[in-house]
């Protein structure tokens, strides 16, 4: 075999690897390729004599580097994943906020910090709020809960109910939360209780309607 052959076979290992979309499918596509070439066997129906092992020495290198990559950000998706709110920990913030915002004594509060190396945006009643509804089960650093109360990452279909935002995103909301800014939506600054837990209402019927 020489290495115009050699270059083929690349070829043709590169378009069956182009066709899989599956980082795990690929993880065992380049596993079994590597399986070939360990026990010199058939490749892409082409025998690797043990002479020409070395033609495949540096295409087998890449392989094996492709591997660890791919292992690497299947690894890290993992692991990002694990910092998402799951829709069912969503669902039971939404249930304690509708606990908090029908307590009798509820009134909105909210604080804009603007210290500098310190600034955040919390309210008593949304999901900005980590310190009443972060729990060990939903803190980002579940093993240093309580000493770090932050919340896992909302996902794009997490809204917090007072974000009013037609297209939601994970950051931004100060500027169209009905806690920070009732004058926005109200004829003056001053909040509409009965609108509050309407809109907590809706939300968990939404979440209800489309989460499993």
């Amino acid at each position: 075999m020489n290495f115009k052959e050699i270059k083929r076979l690349k070829n043709i290992f590169n378009e069956r690897y182009a066709k899989l979309n599956n980082q795990i499918d690929k993880i065992k596509y380049l596993e079994e390729y590597e399986l070939a070439f360990n026990r010199n066997s058939l490749v892409s129906d082409s025998y690797v004599p043990y002479n020409h092992y070395y033609a495949w020495d540096y295409f087998k290198s890449e392989i094996e580097n492709e591997i660890a990559d791919l292992q690497k950000c299947y690894e890290l998706k993992i692991e990002l994943r694990r910092l998402d709110l799951t829709d069912e920990m969503y669902k039971e913030i939404l249930y304690k906020i509708r606990d908090v915002v029908n307590s009798p004594d509820f009134y909105p509060k909210s604080e804009d910090c603007t210290e500098i190396g310190y600034k955040y945006t919390t309210t008593n009643c949304g999901l900005c709020n980590d310190d009443e509804f972060s729990t060990s089960k939903n803190a980002m650093w579940p093993n240093s809960f309580p000493d770090r109360k932050s919340m896992r990452y909302t996902k794009s279909h997490q809204k917090c109910p007072f974000d009013m935002r037609e297209e939601f995103d994970s950051t931004g909301c100060f500027y169209e939360c009905y806690i920070f800014k009732p004058h926005k939506y109200e004829n003056e600054y001053h909040y509409d209780i009965s609108r509050i837990k309407e809109m907590v209402e809706q939300r968990i019927q939404w979440a209800k309607d489309n989460l499993n």
